[in-house]
């Protein structure tokens, strides 16, 4: 069984119903397994926990696939265990219950439907799980997975069907993706396969003489750089000296022509420097400069006390970026929540109803050991393997990517329902929102509410 959270924290309940913030629709991120000894355990990934299962809790568990509401599990698990519906409801309800409180079920308020959701134009390929360095907000916690490596002919099957699909463009990444001894093998398939290729890097292995490589197939070279100076790129990237040979690299790019992106983490260690930071990487010759927010996943879950961004934090950020990024030359992107700072910004007339985001609607992503994801920020939820389906299958059936595609307006909270940002917000990010344990309320980083 899994073990009951205290009574104090058990959804609320009136006369007997399920009331949780509205939403009456379970939906379990995790599925159960049954292990050789016959026992069976479900993991969250989202936790590192295994949970063991007894076969009544299992069944219960695999009825919250988001088909049924509450009552119709229920009457389901009542016919199955014959059992009277106040027992399957008290022992439904407590099941629930510990399974939302240990991060591995949410509630929505409506179900999960099959959604055709168009080909992506991007997915990003995690090579390995392999790094040159322990970066302390990875979300990935590279050199720390388990797991054997896609091969070189299992990757070209998938780089096949990723084509075949009609994707126009990979990202390459890890880990670190130049640890692969065969990087340029598969990215010269890819190319050849008409694929847009990129390269997601810490940039650190670049040399003379891969450059020639990565300069031949006209590759998208992605660097990650966290501060405009040693005091932030080291310590975030827990090496010493690696902001100093960074720029070496960032150097050897430059005389050789080939354009990148540099790529940043804004932390609560480094937000104030991302101005300078964005002056360095025009300085250095970048093309492009990307800032994305620190999601407390990975590694990063253990230093999120540290590097969290706080709403005002948030707020500076993307200021920045409204009010002055715009005057460099330099091309940049947004950040989080731009359009509230939009001083033309003009309410939709048209009620929006979807509550969904990118998630599973126009990326995915592929882990190391060949399961796929729907958002980079949760990698950890996914089941299907490609080493067991063809990527286009899992794109379209895959009951996770249908979970975040069929999500509505319904399922966010009555304030960010009526907030005037809605259509663009959606509630906020998902990811976020399923990490803080809080998935229908709004977006821990909103200044508006928080």
């Amino acid at each position: 069984m899994i073990e009951k959270i205290p009574e104090s924290e058990l959804a609320d309940r009136a006369d007997g119903e399920v009331v949780l913030r509205g939403a009456t629709v379970p939906f379990s991120f995790f599925t159960p397994y049954r292990d050789p000894d016959g026992r069976i355990s479900v993991f969250n990934g989202l936790t590192g926990r295994s949970h063991r299962l007894d076969e009544k809790d299992s069944f219960l568990t695999s009825l919250c696939d988001g088909s049924r509401d509450f009552d119709e599990i229920v009457s389901v698990f009542s016919k199955a265990v014959d059992v009277s519906l106040d027992e399957a409801r008290e022992t439904a309800l407590g099941h629930l219950a510990s399974m939302e409180g240990s991060g591995q079920l949410v509630w929505r308020s409506s179900k999960v439907k099959k959604v055709k959701a168009p080909t992506p134009d991007y997915l990003i390929l995690e090579l390995t799980n392999r790094c040159n360095l322990n970066c302390i907000h990875c979300s990935v916690s590279a050199n720390e997975r388990a797991g054997t490596e896609l091969s070189t002919d299992e990757w070209k099957r998938v780089l096949r069907e990723i084509s075949e699909m009609g994707v126009r463009a990979v990202g390459l990444s890890g880990g670190e993706p130049l640890l692969r001894d065969d990087f340029f093998e598969q990215a010269a398939y890819a190319t050849d396969l008409g694929l847009l290729v990129g390269l997601v890097t810490n940039g650190l292995l670049i040399d003379e003489e891969n450059i020639v490589e990565i300069k031949r197939l006209n590759l998208d070279v992605q660097v990650s750089l966290d501060g405009s100076k040693p005091y932030y790129h080291d310590k975030i990237r827990d090496n010493e000296g690696s902001f100093e040979r960074l720029q070496d690299k960032l150097g050897l790019l430059t005389e050789n022509g080939v354009g990148f992106t540099i790529a940043a983490v804004a932390t609560a260690v480094n937000y104030t420097d991302i101005p300078r930071l964005l002056e360095f990487a025009e300085d250095v010759g970048a093309r492009s400069f990307r800032v994305q927010p620190f999601f407390p996943v990975g590694r990063g879950s253990l230093h999120r006390e540290e590097l969290d961004l706080t709403p005002s934090m948030t707020k500076e950020i993307t200021r920045f970026f409204v009010e002055e990024a715009g005057n460099h030359k330099i091309e940049t992107g947004g950040f989080y929540f731009q359009f509230a700072l939009d001083p033309d910004f003009r309410p939709s007339d048209q009620t929006c109803e979807d509550g969904s985001c990118s998630a599973g609607y126009s990326f995915a992503g592929i882990t190391h050991h060949g399961y796929v994801y729907p958002c980079s920020h949760i990698w950890q939820l996914a089941e299907d393997n490609v080493r067991v389906k063809p990527i286009s299958w899992i794109w379209e059936n895959s009951r996770l990517f249908n979970f975040f595609r069929s999500l509505r307006r319904e399922d966010t909270s009555e304030l960010c329902q009526g907030c005037i940002y809605f259509s663009k917000c959606k509630g906020g990010c998902k990811a976020m929102n399923i990490l803080d344990g809080r998935f229908s309320e709004p977006d821990s980083h909103c200044w508006l509410v928080n």
